[in-house]
């Protein structure tokens, strides 16, 4: 039985950046060698060594590591969910469904990485014009989530930043075969992926006396290739940890939204069998696959999901969150070992087959049983951050006591950690935990409301 934890509110969640105990996260480079000074008592022999000091050694490299989503996504299914029968919502935003969920968040939280990433110095200027994505609400109960992203300082002063990144575009993306390399596949998001779904969705051709409801398969042709062509990594993403299941009433709706939003703004579908994608603005959707930039999409989600965040307590813009100090990233997870998680980590491809729209489970559901062990090897971090870690399972380190099967590579966790911080022996550990079962009561009781928050100030 796994540990009870429980999730407190944005106040408490979000540590100050006044409290005293925290380390300045800032690189120390070399420290300037303080001038000689005769000290009381000590021996005058001393004084020949006194020109020569030693110094401290400038910090390292960075320590780097690629956050995991797949539980970011369990949870955002849970307000999907919930948002379902939300009566005040769904009528008034017919143009909603989960996947609209999965795509706008799977942008937001692809670029706070890269946010966080450029604002700790170890990136490039990443810069997305034409709309300001700061003001891009995240409902509240993903608020800490991305919150756990924040860059600290290593432990120690030969220790580099721990800052949270996406690899270099190359070795992320199979530009051969269009989809993410397997490392990344479970973890990482890509809303090119999501919006192609969406577009296939809004585009597909319904066979005359039946209903979009009960034919049209999520995931069946991906990137304009049906599933005897596309690589079956595209349908391992973290997005599918949430369900894809609303009403056949809220479905139809938004299925003649999307169809003529798509229309109007001539929106053009990938072919994987054309030009590949070469750089992260493409994977992202907000570049065509011939070099157009296409944003038009994207304001028709943020429109929808900004409503939506409206029905959460705590709800808070992108640029509200803060992009170091808090002390998460210092945490990794080291998931045991069972039956259940090897078959979701590396599964039959029955498990991830292409699935109707009236199924309500995730393709990809957590296991109930998925358990882990959170550590760390810094003396000085606070418990708030540990806690941080555990809710959020950003940081996950595969190990390879979860044997690969079906024909799957194993994840090699040396493309998703990088640096010395990760060898160091752990200074404090957790039991075995279990998270899964208590974000829905947390959700329920704390967070989601069936009227937007702009409705209780009235």
């Amino acid at each position: 039985m796994g540990t009870i934890l429980i999730l407190t509110s944005a106040a408490q969640r979000i540590p100050q950046q006044t409290n005293p105990s925290r380390r300045n996260r800032d690189p120390t480079g070399f420290i300037p060698v303080a001038p000689s000074a005769a000290v009381p008592g000590v021996p005058a022999m001393l004084d020949i060594t006194a020109v020569n000091p030693m110094y401290t050694l400038p910090r390292g490299p960075a320590n780097l590591f690629v956050p995991d989503a797949q539980m970011l996504f369990h949870v955002l299914g849970i307000c999907d969910g919930m948002m379902n029968s939300t009566d005040h919502f769904t009528r008034s935003f017919p143009g909603w469904l989960p996947i609209v969920s999965h795509l706008y968040i799977s942008v937001l939280w692809n670029f706070m990485i890269l946010k966080v990433f450029v604002n700790s110095g170890h990136g490039a200027m990443f810069d997305l014009p034409h709309f300001q994505i700061g003001e891009c609400m995240i409902p509240g109960p993903l608020v800490p989530f991305f919150q756990s992203l924040a860059a600290v300082s290593g432990p120690f002063d030969w220790i580099g930043d721990i800052v949270p990144h996406l690899p270099d575009f190359s070795i992320f993306w199979n530009a051969a075969g269009f989809h993410a390399n397997s490392d990344y596949a479970r973890q990482v998001p890509v809303p090119a992926l999501i919006l192609d779904q969406l577009y296939h969705f809004a585009t597909w051709q319904i066979p005359e006396d039946t209903t979009i409801f009960d034919k049209f398969e999520w995931y069946g042709n991906i990137f304009s290739q049906d599933i005897h062509t596309h690589n079956s990594f595209n349908r391992m993403g973290p997005q599918l940890c949430g369900s894809l299941w609303t009403s056949s009433e809220q479905l139809e709706a938004a299925r003649w939204f999307w169809n003529a939003a798509f229309y109007d703004i001539r929106f053009s579908r990938v072919d994987a069998t054309r030009d590949p994608f070469s750089h992260y603005h493409q994977l992202f959707g907000f570049v065509s696959q011939t070099g157009t930039p296409q944003h038009a999409w994207f304001q028709n989600v943020n429109f929808i999901m900004q409503n939506y965040a409206q029905y959460f307590n705590e709800s808070v813009p992108f640029k509200c969150i803060s992009l170091e100090g808090v002390g998460a990233v210092v945490v990794h997870g080291d998931p045991r070992s069972n039956a259940a998680t090897r078959d979701w980590i590396y599964p039959p491809m029955d498990n991830i087959a292409p699935f109707l729209t009236s199924r309500f489970n995730p393709r990809r559901e957590l296991p109930n049983d998925f358990t882990v062990v959170f550590q760390h090897a810094d003396l000085q971090i606070e418990k708030l951050a540990e806690r941080y870690a555990i809710v959020a399972h950003t940081n996950i380190r595969w190990p390879g006591s979860i044997a690969a099967q079906n024909d799957w590579p194993a994840i090699n966790d040396e493309n998703l950690h990088d640096g010395d911080y990760w060898n160091l022996k752990s200074h404090r550990l957790s039991s075995p935990i279990v998270v899964k079962a208590w974000f829905a009561l947390k959700i329920a009781q704390r967070y989601h409301t069936d009227r937007p928050a702009a409705y209780h100030l009235n």
